[in-house]
């Protein structure tokens, strides 16, 4: 009975497509130096509403006719400064991602200076309450924030409250995405079954430890 139930997880999840990229869940990789930020910013076609003639599909060309709306969009919702000295920020171009995103590509001069302060403005991206996954370079030093409505911003250079908070939303998130994925509670279910079976085998094929007779 175990058996038929694992396979029939497996055979589900066979099924399940790849997975799309996650509405209100969007990407930054954030780099300052040598005089110059760069701001690469992945977000899914569903927030974007690009699809204007509605086939679900979001087309380079249909991206191409918003590149002005879009360039005031990103000036609402992204800042980056280098002690205090705001860099702005050029959509220069962008790339369709397989998976419903759009990886957009920014840059513009910025000084080489701290403290650097990144700020992300969820409200202006998506309707949504997500998040903003984001990975930051200055110089040699590789920061990570979690974005979100109610934090905003993020100070490269300065005192910081230590790692427990980055690390805390991070694996909140993890449990949220499990959590909101059928897929991935299958797949969890099946590691269960299967793996419980293969140790009930293991143990009916074991020979039983014997005591020594006196």
């Amino acid at each position: 009975m175990r058996g038929a139930t694992a396979a029939l997880i497996v055979g589900l999840l066979v099924t399940v497509p790849a997975a799309a990229h996650q509405q209100g869940i969007s990407y930054s990789d954030v780099r300052v130096g040598e005089h110059q930020a760069a701001f690469d910013l992945v977000l899914s076609t569903h927030d974007l509403a690009l699809d204007v003639d509605g086939d679900g599909t979001v087309t380079a060309p249909e991206v191409q006719n918003r590149l002005k709306r879009l360039q005031r969009l990103f000036d609402g919702a992204l800042t980056v400064e280098a002690n205090g000295v705001a860099c702005p920020l050029t959509l220069e171009d962008f790339a369709l991602d397989p998976n419903e995103a759009v990886r957009f590509h920014l840059r513009g001069p910025c000084p080489d200076a701290l403290p650097v302060r990144v700020v992300v403005r969820l409200g202006v991206l998506t309707t949504l309450d997500g998040q903003n996954l984001a990975k930051i370079r200055v110089g040699g030093v590789l920061a990570e924030h979690v974005f979100t409505r109610t934090d905003s911003e993020v100070v490269i250079g300065a005192s910081a409250g230590g790692l427990w908070p980055t690390f805390r939303r991070f694996f909140l998130l993890g449990v949220e995405h499990i959590a909101t994925g059928y897929d991935h509670i299958l797949f969890l279910l099946a590691l269960l079954l299967v793996g419980g079976g293969l140790r009930g085998r293991w143990s009916r094929s074991s020979p039983r430890s014997r005591s020594p007779t006196a």
